[in-house]
């Protein structure tokens, strides 16, 4: 899991609850990495920030940025099928 690792060198709070800037980030990142055309990596960075959303802590804003990050992972996966 070279993605995971790379992320806990990183991201020391891998594992806590994300947040809004960290969202943001993932979001970011899965962005540029969709524009690439790296789509696995898109699905791989979906699945860590996805593990770490709790759904009782969302604001409005992180709503926004997480259907977003879902968007890009569905467009992703759809891309690789």
């Amino acid at each position: 899991m070279p993605v995971l690792k790379d992320l806990t060198q990183r991201d020391s709070a891998v594992g806590a609850a994300a947040t809004l800037d960290e969202l943001r980030r993932f979001g970011s990142d899965m962005r540029g990495l969709l524009e690439q055309g790296q789509f696995q990596a898109v699905i791989d960075r979906h699945k860590v920030i996805n593990g770490r959303v709790d759904a009782r802590s969302l604001t409005a804003e992180a709503t926004a940025e997480l259907t977003e990050i879902e968007r890009m992972a569905t467009q992703a996966e759809v891309a690789i099928e």
